[in-house]
């Protein structure tokens, strides 16, 4: 590596060169390939002779995305690497959230002490709730959206502790759609909300309008079992029927827990099995002919607050990365490259917002960094 300290100045002088070559990647790539001619090097090279630096190499990926510059000076060769979000220049994709609106995603009233003489159930009752009485003192409050009325009447009425994994998922979600849509381009999002099925009232096509996006995120409640399955695979059909051929694809798959459904068709097959089944087919393998068949979507996978949950996890992981499957003899998806997705853990609302934001970048591309290597 080279001394910063001494190079400071060229460092400078190569910000300058690599932004400028960006603003005319930006107007080339709606004009023409980018090529580049010796005597644009030549140019380069004048703003660094100076500094006794050898331009060896100006490198621009086919979609006008990243940009490389290799400098020599003496024995030792740098690369200094740009990465420009261009709206339009073929890192646009469709996008399809799969939300988990299963019942453990409700919101509740926990470890209730009431005080007003009610017994845990009776106040539940009041507040519009049901005792689950697997879990001693927690209140679901089915069907209901979390909001301030909710957590008020928790706290004050019943002595107890208001969560609502729904409310923390949607808030998560509402900066999902703005980073996404709200990046311009042709980026869209598509909605797929399952429970142990999935019904048309919690589905949004693919759009790139922001406000009906975030409008139908707002109107989802909590209830029901949990088919994995189910979701996949509405968002494959979303996908299949409304996206380009050509144009990149991913499902973001989010759920709290293990699978206790299984899609309509997979009889023969159990509640994971029927997960890894449908993750194989959105990656595009085909059961019958036992080959794949446009293979350009990508599944990742959030296990949102299920660090106890040991299957679910592993369920997740395996829908994001299928060919890892171990039961090959009911659920055969053969690996033949490495564009799977990938698993990641959110144990609160914070580190949703931090996994969606990373997961959209893998997508999208929509930082822009400097690095010497």
């Amino acid at each position: 590596m080279l001394n910063k300290r001494g190079i400071s100045n060229v460092i400078t002088v190569v910000l300058i060169i690599i932004l400028s070559l960006v603003a005319l990647i930006i107007v080339w790539t709606f004009l023409s390939p980018v090529i580049f001619q010796e005597g644009d090097l030549t140019e380069i090279r004048g703003e660094l002779l100076q500094e006794r630096f050898n331009i060896k190499e100006v490198e621009i990926d086919e979609n006008g995305v990243t940009l490389k510059v290799t400098v020599q000076r003496g024995e030792t060769t740098e690369k200094f690497v740009k990465e420009e979000k261009v709206p339009g220049s073929g890192e646009s994709a469709d996008i399809v959230f799969v939300a988990d609106l299963s019942g453990s995603m409700e919101p509740t009233c926990k470890n209730m002490n009431p005080t007003n003489g009610q017994t845990p159930e009776e106040c539940c009752t009041t507040i519009g709730g049901v005792l689950d009485s697997t879990i001693g003192n927690e209140c679901r409050l089915r069907g209901k959206s979390p909001d301030v009325t909710d957590s008020s009447a928790c706290l004050n009425l019943c002595g107890g502790d208001f969560d609502s994994k729904i409310g923390d998922m949607k808030e998560a979600a509402l900066d999902l759609t703005k980073n996404i849509i709200g990046e311009g381009g042709s980026n869209r999002l598509g909605l797929v909300g399952f429970t142990e099925t999935v019904l048309s009232s919690n589905i949004k096509d693919l759009s790139d309008n922001e406000a009906e996006v975030l409008s139908e995120i707002d109107n989802w409640d909590a209830w029901g079992g949990t088919c994995i399955c189910c979701g996949i695979e509405k968002a494959k059909e979303m996908l299949h029927d409304l996206s380009p051929i050509d144009k990149k694809k991913a499902i973001i798959v989010l759920s709290d827990g293990f699978p206790t459904h299984r899609c309509i068709n997979h009889n023969s097959l159990n509640f994971e099995q029927s997960a890894i089944y449908g993750s194989c087919q959105a990656y595009g393998w085909n059961f019958v002919s036992n080959k794949y068949t446009n293979r350009n979507t990508v599944i990742y996978s959030v296990g949102f607050e299920v660090a106890l949950i040991n299957d679910a996890k592993e369920t997740l992981e395996y829908v994001a990365k299928p060919t890892t499957y171990p039961n090959a003899a009911k659920v055969s998806c053969p690996a033949i490259d490495d564009s799977e997705g990938a698993y990641f853990d959110a144990a609160n609302k914070d580190e949703l917002k931090d996994v969606f934001k990373e997961i959209t970048e893998k997508i999208i591309r929509t930082t822009e960094t400097l690095s010497i290597t």
